[in-house]
């Protein structure tokens, strides 16, 4: 089986003096890969307040259009897959990528999500709070913001077992 599990705590780091933590702001992405960036944190395509329409930050290419490379991409959740939305920040040259809650009714707290075992990504690849990225990009519209992000993981493939017994007079 694929096993994945992170290794001691993610850091993330912004120079504008906000303090993020752990669980209550952010968290990894299931089968994220592990890695360390450091750039600037670039808004794709977002809707701050959302609206009603479904949200596609990050869901095209084209949303990467000026993408700069070197950058960590900030997606808001909503209509395609994490791991479309990481692939497609990977492939703009993002060198990781935080994708944050709608904040919609029920869509605000951190992101739990999976890119599942087969994403083919290799940059790390964060869930968090609404708070945590309507935050971030109110801040952005004033000033650039850089970040510095540490995701220390393990990925590898483990043998298991399970032992079957029939046993007499039983069902």
């Amino acid at each position: 089986y694929q096993l994945w599990s992170t290794e001691g705590p993610i850091v993330v780091e912004t120079n504008d003096g906000s303090s993020w933590s752990e669980d209550d702001d952010f968290m990894a992405m299931s089968y994220s890969p592990g890695g360390t960036a450091n750039g600037l944190i670039v808004a794709v395509d977002v809707v701050i307040p959302p609206g009603g329409d479904t949200i596609d930050s990050g869901c095209e290419a084209e949303d990467f259009n000026d993408f700069p490379v070197g950058g960590i991409a900030l997606i808001q959740r909503g209509d395609c897959t994490f791991s479309d939305k990481a692939t497609n920040a990977e492939a703009a040259g993002a060198i990781a990528a935080i994708i944050f809650n709608e904040g919609t009714n029920g869509r605000r707290d951190v992101v739990s999500g999976t890119l599942g075992d087969n994403h083919p990504g290799t940059i790390p690849v964060l869930g968090a709070s609404y708070d945590f990225g309507s935050t971030l990009v109110t801040a952005l519209e004033s000033a650039d913001i850089e970040a510095s992000i540490e995701l220390e993981v393990i990925s590898e493939i483990r043998d298991t077992w399970n032992l079957l017994a029939d046993l007499p007079g039983k069902d």
